[in-house]
C-alpha cells in the first residue's frame, strides 16, 4: 500500500472532523484540504480554534456536538475517549497512526513502551541514516505521521507510538518493538490492564513474516506473554542473558546478536554515549539489522549517537559535583534506572504531580541504595517521604521548597566526585508545563549556581 492508496481511502469519505487541534489536527487539516479540497472538513476542540481555514468550527464546552452525521473521525492523541463519554464503535472514528499503519506498514518499524521509546526510536533512525538509507522520524517524538506520508513510500519510518496513538489501532507495523510496561496514565485509562491493552496494538495484527523486538526481562512483558506470542510474528528477544530465542543480550560488557545459527558481538556498552539503556541499544540495534543495516554499520553509528535532552543529560560539574537532568522520568521505574546507570549518586531529586500509582518499590530501592541525600518535591514527594519515614531509612531526607531549593540543597551535600541526579518519578502538571520545561529550568538553576547567583 502507499500514499496513493490512503488518500483513495480518505476520498471515500465526504464529511471528516478532525477531533483535536493541536499539532496532529493541523497536520490532518493541512493534508487534507491540500490533497483532498472536495472533502467536508471540520474542526472540533474544547479550546478555541485558529487558522482553520475553510473548516467548520466546533469549540468550546459543547464541541462534542460536532460527532453527529460525520462519516470519518480522526481522533487526536490527546483526546482521551473516557472523558469523551462516547462508544467508539457508534461512530467512525480513526487516527492518524492508525491509516498510516494501515498503509504504510511495511514501512513502519514502530516502537512503544512506557518509557525509552523517544531515545529508542530515534536511536533507530540514527542507525538508519548515518547506514545511508533514506529514513524518517516521525509519532509521538513531535512529527505527525501524515507530515512523511507523501514521501514515505519504500523508505523506513521509525514511529514511535504512545498508547493514544495506540488505542483504535487495528493495524500493526511490521517490525514492532515492545520496550518495557509500568504502571503509567492511570488518570485516562479505567485500569492497568486496559492500559497495557492500548499498548499491545503495537503487536495485535502482526502477520507471518513480521517481527516482534520483545524485552523478555521485563516482568509485565512476560506476565502477559501468551504461548507462541502475541501474533504470527517472529520474536527477536532483548535479554541482559543469552536466551534459546535469537534476539540481543549482553555478554562482558558488549552488546550481542545472533540469529538462528551464529552470534556476533556487536559494540561494548562503553562505546555508547552515557545513559543509554542496554535494552535501547539492544532493540535498536536489532531493528536496524532486521532493515539491512550491517553490523559495522550499527557499531560506528552508536558511537556517534547523541541522546535526546532531558534524558540522562549531563549538565555541569560544579564544586567536583556533576549534575544530571532526567527531567523525563515520570515513574518509580525510571528513576531506578537512572541510578543503576550513573552509579555514585550523591543526591537524588524526586518528586511532582501525584497520580497515584505506588512508590514503596522505588522507597525500598532507596534505602538499600548508597545515595545518602533525598530531596523531595510535590505531593509525590510527600508521600515518598512518609514511606521512607515508615519503613526508616537512614538517609538525609529534605522536603525542599522548590527545585532551585532542591539543587542548592544537593550541591551544598553531595561530596566531591558524586552526582545530583534530578529523576522526578513523576509527572510535572501543576508547577510546570510539561517534563520539558521542568528540566529546562532545572538548568538554568544549575547556570546559576555555577556563576555564583
Amino acid at each position: 500500500m502507499s500514499f496513493a492508496t490512503l488518500l483513495d481511502e480518505l476520498r471515500q469519505h465526504r464529511r471528516v472532523l478532525l477531533l483535536g487541534f493541536g499539532r496532529e489536527g493541523r497536520s490532518s487539516l493541512h493534508l487534507l484540504s491540500g490533497q483532498l479540497p472536495e472533502l467536508e472538513l471540520s474542526v472540533a476542540d474544547a479550546n478555541p480554534v485558529e487558522d482553520a481555514g475553510h473548516a467548520q468550527v466546533f469549540s468550546g464546552p459543547d464541541y462534542l456536538r460536532s460527532l453527529a452525521g460525520q462519516d470519518l473521525i480522526l481522533k487526536a492523541p490527546g483526546v482521551p475517549l473516557k472523558k469523551l463519554g462516547v462508544d467508539p464503535d457508534a461512530h467512525n472514528f480513526s487516527s492518524q497512526s492508525e491509516l498510516f499503519l494501515k498503509h504504510f506498514r511495511q514501512e513502519v518499524v514502530g516502537v512503544t513502551g512506557t518509557k525509552g521509546k523517544s531515545t529508542t526510536t530515534t536511536l533507530i533512525h540514527h542507525l538508519l541514516a548515518a547506514s545511508g538509507q533514506r529514513a524518517f522520524l516521525a509519532g509521538n517524538i513531535g512529527v505527525p505521521p501524515f507530515d512523511v506520508a507523501a514521501e514515505a513510500d519504500g523508505t523506513t519510518v521509525a514511529l514511535e507510538l504512545s498508547c493514544h496513538q495506540l488505542e483504535l489501532s487495528r493495524h500493526s507495523p511490521s517490525v514492532a518493538v515492545l520496550l518495557n510496561l509500568y504502571p503509567e496514565h492511570l488518570d485516562y485509562y479505567q485500569d492497568l490492564e486496559s492500559y497495557f491493552d492500548a499498548k499491545l496494538n503495537l503487536v495485535r495484527h502482526q502477520r507471518r513474516g513480521d517481527h516482534l523486538i520483545l524485552n523478555l526481562d521485563d516482568p509485565n512483558i512476560q506476565r502477559l506473554l501468551p504461548e507462541g506470542g502475541w501474533s504470527d510474528a517472529q520474536i527477536h528477544a532483548v535479554t541482559k542473558e543469552e536466551s534459546s530465542r535469537p534476539g540481543a543480550f549482553l555478554q562482558e560488557g558488549a552488546v550481542f546478536v545472533k540469529g538462528a545459527a551464529k552470534r556476533r558481538r556487536l559494540f561494548a556498552l562503553a562505546d555508547a554515549p552515557p545513559g543509554l539503556s542496554p535494552v535501547t541499544l539492544m532493540a535498536a540495534a536489532l531493528a536496524a539489522s532486521l532493515r539491512g543495516v550491517e553490523p559495522e554499520a550499527i557499531a560506528a553509528a552508536v558511537r556517534s549517537f547523541r541522546p535526546l535532552p532531558h534524558r540522562l543529560e549531563k549538565v555541569a560539574t560544579l564544586k567536583g559535583v556533576t549534575f544530571y537532568n532526567d527531567s523525563i522520568s515520570t515513574v518509580p521505574e525510571s528513576a531506578i534506572f537512572a541510578l543503576e546507570c550513573l552509579g555514585n549518586v550523591g543526591a537524588i531529586i524526586l518528586g511532582g504531580f501525584d497520580r497515584g500509582i505506588p512508590y514503596d518499590a522505588l522507597a525500598a530501592y532507596l534505602v538499600r541504595s548508597k545515595v545518602e541525600n533525598i530531596v523531595l518535591l510535590g505531593e509525590t514527594g510527600k508521600r515518598i517521604g512518609a514511606i521512607l519515614k515508615r519503613i526508616g531509612s537512614g538517609k538525609t531526607i529534605h522536603a525542599a521548597s522548590g527545585l532551585e531549593d532542591a539543587a542548592t540543597f544537593a550541591l551544598e551535600r553531595c561530596p566531591a566526585g558524586s552526582v545530583c541526579l534530578l529523576s522526578p518519578a513523576a509527572p510535572s502538571y501543576g508547577e510546570f508545563k510539561n517534563f520539558e520545561e521542568r528540566g529546562e529550568r532545572f538548568k538554568t538553576i544549575v547556570g546559576k549556581l555555577a556563576n555564583g547567583n
